[in-house]
């Protein structure tokens, strides 16, 4: 959600993608590793105007991620499970073709995926991405309860994070529901941008 053109709060599903190693070795005799991930997150990004149509911006968040291990070689199996958390990083620039109607590039990083001890494997993700942005309006009164969301998906987060990145969701809880008081505020004393 898009508070202003500094200013937005976002989260989402992320396919981490899937890797697939087969091979022979004197260790390891026709095997076949296969992994994947996914991961569910939510972020603060802020942008840079550099004109009236194209911006840049960096974002900063936390992930939930989930990462399956299948193994195979001529001695047995292995099927193994981990999740954990971790901060994402990222950058990009939005390029706005009309008012409401844009396209974005961006780059993510999702640091340490997996856990060495229950599957074997830990990798950083790379998420490269074009999209689109849709604007739908000025937040106005809708405010509180765009900032009452991001709080409640914010305590999932940490919640299902074992609390590990908690400071980080209620700042950004906090840092919400301010600036959603300061917009409602505004959007009361002066009425709907135009």
């Amino acid at each position: 959600w898009r508070f202003n053109k500094y200013f937005a709060i976002g989260g989402g599903y992320v396919d981490l993608g899937e890797l697939e190693a087969r091979g022979n070795s004197i260790d390891e005799p026709n095997f076949t590793d296969t992994i994947e991930a996914d991961a569910l997150e939510a972020w603060v990004a802020g942008f840079l105007p550099i004109s009236e149509r194209f911006s840049l911006f960096g974002t900063l968040g936390a992930f939930n991620w989930d990462q399956e291990v299948d193994y195979a070689d001529d001695n047995g199996t292995f099927s193994g499970d981990s999740d954990g958390t971790g901060m994402t990083y990222g950058v990009g620039a939005n390029y706005a073709i009309t008012e409401r109607f844009g396209v974005h590039a961006a780059y993510s990083w999702y640091p340490e995926v997996g856990d060495l001890d229950d599957t074997g494997h830990e990798n950083d993700r790379d998420f490269y991405g074009i999209g689109f942005t849709w604007l739908f309006g000025d937040l106005g009164k809708a405010a509180p309860v765009v900032a009452a969301a991001a709080v409640a998906v914010g305590a999932w987060l940490g919640v299902a994070m074992n609390g590990t990145v908690y400071p980080l969701v209620l700042t950004v809880g906090a840092m919400s529901v301010a600036t959603a008081l300061v917009a409602w505020t505004l959007v009361q004393r002066h009425g709907e941008a135009k």
